[in-house]
């Protein structure tokens, strides 16, 4: 009787985790390997209440959290569920990372390169600065290296004295230089 039980939720873990994997962008499922039969393979580890963090001489530049994190450690990918990612403040005398957040990205699923410390989201998408500008997108990318997010979907910034939407962005977390391809500008009166 023990092991039909056992057998039975190890059967229900693998439908859920399977449903996971099928809901998430085909970007994600191509990096993940496969077994013979084509179906994505079990992750290394699963993981509840995930984090990773940046850092500059010690101190954190960010530090990511998610509910969940499907780790598959042989080709440094992790898939999130429900997460988000402070920045900090920089300051301007030491160049050096603060306790002070500068902004926040949040989405309900995304990957991270943990070999490179880069990570995306994946479908809707909102960064909210320490000045209340919001940013919202759909698959949104940030490059450790660069130090930048990039996205090539339609963006929306809503500022206290204007709106600026249009389809592409490049910029720093905290939104302080924008490049929004293909904008326009409504100011607020």
């Amino acid at each position: 009787m023990v092991s039909s039980e056992m057998g039975l939720k190890q059967y229900k873990l693998l439908i859920l985790f399977l449903l996971f994997i099928l809901s998430c962008n085909t970007n994600s499922i191509n990096n993940v390997e496969k077994t013979q039969d084509n179906t994505p393979s079990p992750p290394e580890q699963v993981l509840n209440k995930f984090s990773a963090y940046g850092t500059k001489e010690g101190k954190k530049i960010w530090y990511l959290t998610a509910e969940k994190a499907y780790v598959y450690e042989s080709k440094n990918i992790a898939l999130l569920e429900k997460f988000n990612v402070k920045f900090f403040k920089t300051d301007k005398n030491t160049n050096l990372p603060t306790n002070q957040i500068s902004s926040v990205i949040k989405s309900n699923k995304g990957e991270m390169d943990i070999g490179k410390n880069d990570f995306h989201t994946i479908g809707k998408t909102t960064v909210i600065t320490a000045d209340n500008e919001i940013l919202e997108c759909e698959d949104l990318k940030y490059v450790d290296r660069e130090k930048k997010i990039f996205t090539d979907s339609s963006v929306v910034i809503t500022r206290k004295d204007s709106v600026i939407k249009g389809k592409g962005l490049e910029a720093t977390p905290d939104l302080s230089s924008v490049i929004v391809k293909n904008n326009r500008v409504e100011i607020k009166k």
